[in-house]
């Protein structure tokens, strides 16, 4: 992992399941996203997330903190 410093922010890739209980802190940071009430489904916290060539996931840290991150999905050409 990158040196960082306390006061500033870092983008990187991750490994979600390392960070997975940081994950579920974001998610169950708000009880509303977009102006919509948060469901079931995604507070619960996945298990394993899908790793393939298909799915990257970044993380923007706060010194050594995660609070916020990226899910990406590559679809089509």
């Amino acid at each position: 992992m990158p040196e960082r410093r306390k006061k500033w922010l870092c983008v990187q890739k991750i490994d979600p399941d390392v960070y997975a209980d940081a994950i579920h802190q974001i998610h169950t940071s708000s009880n509303t996203r977009q102006g919509k009430s948060l469901t079931g489904t995604y507070l619960k916290p996945l298990l394993i997330y899908p790793k393939n060539e298909v799915n990257t996931y970044f993380g923007l840290f706060k010194g050594e903190e995660l609070v916020a991150y990226l899910w990406l999905v590559e679809a089509g050409n």
